[in-house]
């Protein structure tokens, strides 16, 4: 694996059943013709610069609200 500062070496006993099966989920979500689920969480989220009235994503606007009112 090649990251922009270092590498590391993955072992070929690390390529098993079980990773197969997760880059082939990998490859099948990044080419699909949906967009991917967004998914932020909520500590995320406080990194964003959207106000909730901009964000698209629902589960979050909830959080954000339910943050909201337990902080009275």
């Amino acid at each position: 694996m090649v990251y922009g500062d270092h590498v590391v070496d993955i072992p070929a006993s690390a390529v098993d059943e079980r990773f197969i099966r997760s880059v082939k989920s990998l490859i099948q979500r990044l080419s699909d013709g949906e967009p991917a689920v967004r998914t932020p969480s909520r500590g995320e989220c406080r990194f964003c610069d959207f106000t909730s009235a901009d964000c698209s994503n629902p589960s979050t606007r909830s959080e954000q609200s339910v943050a909201t009112t337990d902080e009275f």
